[in-house]
C-alpha cells in the first residue's frame, strides 16, 4: 500500500476539538506507536482512519479500503452470546459478500489465527466465561483473521499479563514483517519503543518529535 498520511485533520466531538489540525505519516510496513494521556487524541485518531468518525476538516490520503481495527477491550461488552471462535470467525466477514458461509481456507484461517495467539483451546467458550487478557487476545485474533494491509489496534496491551504482552508484541512484530502497516495507540512505553515510529499527542496535537522522544525517556 501507498504511505498512508493525514494532513490539516481536525476531528470533534460536539463543539469539543480532539484532533486540532494533525499532520502525519504513517510509513507502509512499519509500526507507528501513538502515545499521550487519556484524552490527547489517540483514540480518536484510529477511530477517524477506521472510518468510524468523519473528520471536520482536512484530509487522509492514502487510505485502503481494507482495514482491520482491534478497539480497546472495554469498549466490547463481554456480555455477547458469542464463542472465541465466533469472534475471531468474523474478521472473515468483511471478505464475504451476501452473508456467504465461510470457505476451507476461511477456517483455515481462523484456525491459524487462534494458535498464533494461543487461544485455540478456548475456541467453544463463550467470549464473556474467559479473562480479560484472553479476550484481548480472540479480539487481536479477529483483526488478524482480516488479513488487511492496515491494522489498527487500541491499547492492545491494556490490563493483559506478561505471558499475554509478550505474545501480542511478537504477532504484532510478525505482522510488520510481513508487509503490514499497524498504528497502534499504547501507555506501554516498552511497546513504544519497540515502534519504528513514534507520535506523541496532546490535547489533539502533536508533539515536536524531539519533545515525544523526551518524554519517554522522563517517564
Amino acid at each position: 500500500m501507498a504511505e498512508l498520511s493525514v494532513r490539516n485533520l481536525t476531528c470533534t466531538y460536539g463543539n469539543h476539538i480532539a484532533l486540532n489540525n494533525i499532520t502525519a505519516r504513517f510509513p507502509t510496513g512499519k509500526i507507528t506507536a501513538l502515545i499521550g494521556s487519556n484524552g490527547s487524541g489517540k483514540s480518536t485518531l484510529l477511530e477517524t482512519l477506521a472510518g468510524m468518525l468523519a473528520p471536520r476538516s482536512g484530509s487522509i490520503n492514502n487510505l485502503v479500503p481494507e482495514i482491520a481495527f482491534v478497539p480497546q477491550r472495554s469498549h466490547v461488552s463481554h456480555n455477547l452470546p458469542i464463542t472465541i471462535r465466533q469472534t475471531v470467525s468474523m474478521g472473515r466477514w468483511s471478505a464475504k459478500k451476501n452473508w456467504q458461509r465461510l470457505t476451507a481456507a476461511d477456517c483455515n484461517i481462523v484456525d491459524s489465527c487462534l494458535d498464533r495467539l494461543e487461544i485455540s483451546g478456548l475456541a467453544d467458550r463463550p467470549l464473556g466465561e474467559v479473562s480479560g487478557g484472553q479476550r484481548q487476545r480472540a479480539l487481536i485474533a479477529q483483526g488478524l483473521a482480516q488479513q488487511a494491509p492496515l491494522l489498527l489496534l487500541d491499547e492492545p496491551l491494556a490490563a493483559v499479563d506478561s505471558h499475554a504482552a509478550s505474545l501480542i508484541e511478537d504477532v504484532i512484530n510478525q505482522q510488520r514483517n510481513q508487509g503490514t502497516t499497524i498504528i497502534l495507540a499504547t501507555h506501554d512505553l516498552d511497546q513504544a519503543h519497540q515502534a519504528d515510529q513514534i507520535i506523541a499527542l496532546e490535547k489533539g496535537i502533536i508533539k515536536p518529535q524531539r519533545k515525544a522522544t523526551e518524554s519517554i525517556k522522563k517517564r
